[in-house]
């Protein structure tokens, strides 16, 4: 059940009250939020002061808080206790010292020897929860709703104890001891009630760090909902200079990541750079639960073994392995090696790290020089991962110390620091990458990078070098003022914004005295049809030209953007179609390029080319068919090759001068083009030679005078098109090419922050016809660069860069060629056979991905394998998996051929991915192939899939339909599962049809912007059909899943010759009336055959097939049942999904001879088999019987409802 709470305002948060144990009430999110939206503001409920770190010297004032000498500081004249002035407005406020001075005055004398002990701190905002029955008694019932924990605050326990001294005794014996009988009915002071509050207060309080040094913990009544992880996916910030002072203290929180509608709402009540057994233990001992985070649960930590520790080996042999733990959420887990059998007891690691820890604490405790700091981390390195928490905090001092202190600025200490800097940077990131909780840390690595770099380029540098060096620098210090713009209002973060940005506009200085003004990033120009979509005002994107030769011109973000804003819309500046695939038979007309017959099609009557009618409107359209049509007449006799948009391109010198000069400025890279290579050969017979030889040799002096068009100029749009051009699938088969003058700048990564959202098909403006949307699909922060990905995301490193060099003319050098694992997919990876004498369990990964001649080297053993022998393997696998594919290869087939290509490679490895693709949505489906193993192995499978596509494309941006089909077959194989379990607990289904129905979410959401596509649509029918029947299940699976432990035979299996227990269900009068008709729908499924082909002409993977899924459902009437009904024994029922299966039929014989039943006489001892199902609808389910009497020759068949849960 939801509790939905209404806030001042509405925000976009519901509270929801859960049953978990765990979590309690929550906030999910009610709407999609993207970083940066605010998910509520609140002001506190009640705030109150924390010790000072010395209260022997200074005291924090009972009013504002400033820190005041504790002997020498003024007084309140009331009570006595400590404040900055006796004009101090907070000694007047009810919510600051007011209420509570009445109550601090009772105890006159003052115990001048132990100011600490008689000025308590720490009691006063339990004090102020007391006092809130009088001063806030609706804040005291919402105060009252948050949890204590008292189950584990009991007598004898150490926060017990702690509590009951230093709050309970304190407050009892100084001051509520002394209340008269009027003030005792004020409010209620108990024991239980103090050691309450203090329960709420341990377990649900924020800190606040104020800019003048004290700290004071606060409750919230809607923010200590958040739950908690470790890797959050909010941030909140304290209003510490408000105006109203009512608003002091509010506090505001904004999500960092997007978080999608119902996804829980978290914070992290823990330090983000402790490591796993830390943080939980703090968790344990504070707020009084154990985390299961994603970060807890990665022994790994998200991939940044901040915990891990170096494996010694054992006594004979060394090793360079590292030591995880078993299981992180086993406190008392061992520690294994990853590459010897050796093993670490969880107590070992605790001693060790434990030491270490105040090693490391008391060396920073003293300010540690770099010698000192080096010394140590030397040490520590022999026994922690280079990125362990220790060695981080150590580094991270060291960074700030490189360059600045004496001795330490030479050219080797600057290099150093700007390695350091990179790899503590890259860890920040992953373990916040939302600037939740690092902030800072962040801030001050980047700053530190930027300075090193800087100070790199004074020192002087080759000319190749300074560019991307400043421009690093630039990106740095950028980025380092952006981490900051949250948390301006503490001292730390002023402080260093301030340093930042004077190190921003001195570099700035610098680059004006060097004469390099140009690293600043500027606009070239935009195009008048480009509209802001996201009503901002300013265009989501710039050009810049870059200093990099690698990467030239490209787009960066103009203002940050969130998943889902728009980057830029635009017209294209030409577009022609390409050859069908089998010309002879199909040609596109060349006016609006629907398929039309070769040879009994339709012609123009001016030129003679295909059309699919001579009234077609593109046939006059100068953007289609109308400019060229004249040149295309000059030559009498049919032509009938692929002239796609080759000279229509030139045509844009009469057509559109503008377009043709932006056409003009795209790339050709004509230096790789030259005569004698393939790719101008192939040009110049099929399109150059062409063109001149049979149309513009044929040209008037007139026409020649309009146009220019020379065989140089053919080949250089001939480059243009190969470079730039992107691909456009209409829905009616035919593909066109388009070059876009703004899109084309877009430069590549084969991790895309962008997608192509759309093509306009059907635009209420023909002009609009084609134009493209391209979308954020992650974050994109201001000035980072806008990319698209230009190869297929499914394809390995090798294939991938290949591709990119043929076509497109650059080596790929983004992070994940860069990776040899490919993110931790390993996509590419091969397994190691070991050698003759000695067998391997490891794998191969290339050396040096960014090398095409690389050697492939074990992760476990010395063997290599060269890159040659690799390219000759993968594609002999390669070719193996295309004709499996081509031929639509059955279960059989394709599982015998994953079976032997699994003995050589990685299980993910991508032509592994490929047969599992296919085998997930045959799973299920292809007759033998429906048993209980097979699904688990289809759920496992599909969860693999998923695992590994969400990694390589988080943002769906290049396999949404990829994902789309496997949640879908998820969502499928969860249900089917539901429905074959035999015996199940209300749990266990809960859990199943809970992620079926996210799997089905997740599907629709992937193809929400393909739905142009004909694939994307189809899929889009199939998933919209299910999702329509959720809401009607939410309405009684409660019911559903209650009554499943009073009816645990319906879930048993009982043979022939055992006598089943009896279950009488009584016949319950309904009013429903649900018809579920025999379904159909095709599925076309994108697939790739896993084989690339270098020639740049030619296709790069399959052509997409349609595959249809037949899913016969019986026609169910539930009809309604009449008075008189009587109850009926069943046997077994069997639960049927009518999506996926046919409902199976079941021998009763436990029958009653005869009854009346929905107003039907029936002879039921005259039935041989009774076919049963239980329809599932979302998660409502259906009992029924279909009832056929065999001894009727006109078979009738009744559908009666027995029972509705």
């Amino acid at each position: 059940m939801a509790l939905f709470i209404h806030i001042s305002v509405c925000y976009a948060i519901k509270a929801m009250a859960h049953t978990s144990e765990e979590l309690g009430r929550y906030l999910v999110a009610s709407r999609d939020l993207t970083p940066g939206d605010l998910v509520l503001t609140e002001r506190p409920l009640v705030f109150g002061p924390k010790g000072m770190l010395d209260p022997e010297e200074v005291m924090p004032c009972v009013g504002c808080y400033k820190p005041v000498l504790t002997e020498a500081g003024e007084r309140c004249a009331k009570c006595g206790w400590p404040v900055c002035s006796g004009n101090c407005p907070g000694l007047k406020d009810p919510r600051h010292h007011a209420a509570e001075c009445e109550i601090l005055s009772l105890r006159s004398e003052c115990a001048l020897n132990d100011m600490a002990d008689y000025y308590r701190h720490d009691a006063l905002l339990p004090l102020r929860c007391v006092l809130l029955q009088k001063t806030d008694p609706e804040g005291w019932k919402k105060l009252l709703e948050m949890q204590s924990h008292m189950e584990c605050r009991t007598p004898g326990t150490e926060a017990y104890d702690e509590a009951n001294e230093f709050i309970f005794e304190y407050l009892m014996n100084n001051f509520v001891s002394k209340l008269d009988e009027k003030q005792k009915k004020t409010f209620e002071i108990t024991a239980e009630l103090l050691h309450r509050i203090c329960g709420i207060i341990d377990t649900n309080a924020l800190e606040i760090r104020l800019p003048q040094g004290s700290e004071l913990n606060a409750l919230y009544a809607e923010t200590y909902k958040m739950e908690h992880s470790c890797v959050p996916n909010t941030k909140h910030t304290f209003n510490l200079s408000a105006k109203d002072r009512k608003d002091l203290y509010k506090i505001t929180i904004k999500a960092v990541v997007p978080i999608v509608k119902d996804h829980h709402i978290s914070t992290m009540y823990s330090h983000a750079l402790w490591g796993t057994q830390a943080r939980r233990q703090h968790l344990k001992d504070t707020k009084y639960f154990a985390c299961k985070c994603p970060r807890c649960s990665d022994p790994t930590e998200l991939g940044t073994y901040l915990s891990a520790m170096r494996c010694l080996g054992d006594g004979n042999n060394s090793c360079d392995g590292i030591h995880l733990p078993d299981d992180p959420l086993d406190d008392e887990t061992d520690w294994s090696c990853n590459k010897c059998p050796a093993k670490v007891s969880n107590s070992q690691v605790n001693m060790v790290i434990s030491q270490m820890g105040e090693d490391v604490e008391n060396v920073l405790m003293m300010g540690g020089s770099v010698t000192v700091l080096e010394n140590l981390l030397f040490r520590l390195s022999n026994f922690l991962h280079p990125n362990h928490y220790h060695l981080y905090t150590i580094k991270h001092s060291l960074v700030q110390l490189y360059g600045r202190q004496p001795g330490y600025q030479t050219k080797e200490i600057l290099e150093k620091k700007i390695k350091m800097c990179r790899e503590l940077i890259a860890v920040t990131k992953a373990l916040d990458p939302g600037n939740a909780r690092l902030s800072l840390y962040n801030s001050v690595l980047q700053h530190e990078l930027h300075s090193a770099l800087v100070m790199k380029f004074k020192n002087g540098l080759k000319d190749e070098e300074v560019k991307p060096l400043l421009i690093e620098a630039k990106l740095a210090v950028e980025d380092a003022l952006y981490s900051l713009k949250d948390d301006i209002e503490e001292v730390s973060g002023k402080k260093l914004q301030c340093v930042i940005e004077d190190s921003k506009h001195q570099f700035e200085k610098l680059c004006k005295q060097k004469n390099l003004q140009h690293i600043q990033r500027f606009t070239l120009y935009s195009l008048k049809n480009m509209e802001d979509k996201n009503g901002s005002g300013v265009l989501a994107y710039h050009l810049v030209q870059s200093l990099d030769d690698d990467v030239g011109r490209h787009l960066v973000a103009s203002r940050d953007l969130s998943p889902g804003d728009v980057v830029l819309t635009e017209r294209p500046l030409v577009f022609g179609p390409k050859a069908m695939l089998d010309p002879e038979v199909a040609m596109p007309c060349v006016g609006c390029y629907k398929p039309v017959f070769t040879e009994s099609g339709e012609r123009c009557s001016k030129c003679g080319w295909p059309v699919c009618s001579g009234n077609c409107p593109g046939l006059k359209d100068s953007r289609h068919h109308g400019a060229e049509c004249e040149i295309l007449s000059l030559r009498p006799e049919c032509v009938l090759k692929n002239m796609a948009d080759y000279y229509r391109c030139a045509l844009l010198q009469k057509t559109d001068p503008e377009g043709w000069k932006q056409l003009l400025d795209l790339q050709s890279h004509m230096e790789c083009r030259t005569p004698g290579s393939d790719i101008y050969e192939e040009a110049n017979e099929f399109i150059v030679e062409y063109l001149i030889n049979n149309f513009i040799n044929k040209m008037d002096e007139k026409l020649r005078k309009t146009y220019e068009i020379t065989s140089e100029l053919l080949h250089r749009i001939c480059g243009i098109i190969d470079t730039n051009a992107l691909e456009i699938r209409l829905p009616q088969g035919t593909e066109l090419s388009a070059l876009y003058a703004i899109t084309c700048k877009m430069e590549h990564s084969c991790m895309p922050n962008t997608k192509h959202t759309s093509f306009a098909f059907n635009p209420k403006d023909k002009n609009d016809l084609y134009e493209i949307t391209i979308k954020a699909v992650v974050p994109i922060m201001k000035d980072n660069h806008i990319a698209t990905m230009y190869s297929h995301a499914l394809w390995g490193t090798q294939a991938r860069r290949q591709h990119l060099k043929d076509s497109k003319y650059f080596a790929c050098k983004c992070p994940r060629c860069s990776d040899p694992t490919e993110l931790g997919t390993y996509l590419s990876a091969m397994k190691c056979l070991g050698n003759e004498n000695k067998p391997c369990d490891g794998i191969h990964l290339p050396e040096d991905p960014l090398d095409d001649e690389t050697d492939w080297v074990g992760n476990k053993c010395p063997v290599r394998v060269s890159s040659s022998q690799v390219n000759m393997i993968m594609s002999q696998m390669g070719e193996d998996v295309e004709a499996v594919l081509m031929m639509d290869g059955s279960v059989t087939i394709l599982e015998n051929l994953l079976c032997r290509l699994a003995m050589f490679l990685h299980p993910n490895h991508y032509y592994m991915y490929s047969l599992k693709h296919s085998l997930v949505q045959l799973y299920g489906r292809e007759q033998g192939y429906t048993s209980m193993d097979i699904l688990d192995k289809k759920i496992k499978m599909c969860r693999e899939l998923i695992s590994i596509t969400k990694a390589l494309d988080p943002g769906n941006a290049r396999l949404s339909l990829y994902n789309t089909v496997l949640q879908h077959e998820l969502h499928s194989a969860l249900l089917m599962k539901c429905k074959n379990i035999v015996v199940a607990k209300a749990e266990e289904i809960k859990t199943l049809l809970t992620e079926a129905k996210s799997a089905i979410e997740d599907a629709l959401k992937s193809v929400k912007d393909d739905l142009e596509e004909v694939s994307g649509k189809r899929l889009q029918s199939v998933l919209d059909e299910i999702v329509s029947l959720i809401p009607r299940l939410e309405n009684s699976s409660n019911a559903l899943l209650d009554s499943l432990p009073l009816i645990p035979s319906l879930f048993s299996k009982s043979s022939s010759s055992e006598k089943a227990a009896e279950i009488r269900v009584p016949i319950q009068p309904t009013s429903s009336f649900i018809s579920v008709d025999t379904l159909y729908y095709p599925v076309c499924v994108p697939r790739y055959s896993g084989v690339y082909s270098r020639h740049p002409r030619s296709s790069t993977s399959t052509a997409s097939r349609n595959y249809s899924y037949h899913h016969h459902v019986t026609s169910v009437t539930i009809i309604p049942d009449h008075e008189g009904a009587t109850a009926v024994s069943l046997m077994h029922v069997t639960c049927v999904i009518p999506q996926y299966t046919h409902p199976a039929r079941i021998t009763t014989p436990n029958f009653m001879s005869s009854t009346h039943l929905g107003g039907y006489d029936l002879d039921l001892a005259a039935l041989r088999s009774v076919p049963a199902i239980a329809l599932i609808i979302g998660n409502h389910c259906y009992f029924c019987l279909l009832l056929e009497n065999n001894n009727d020759s006109s078979s009738a068949s009744i559908s009666t409802c027995l029972s509705t849960y």
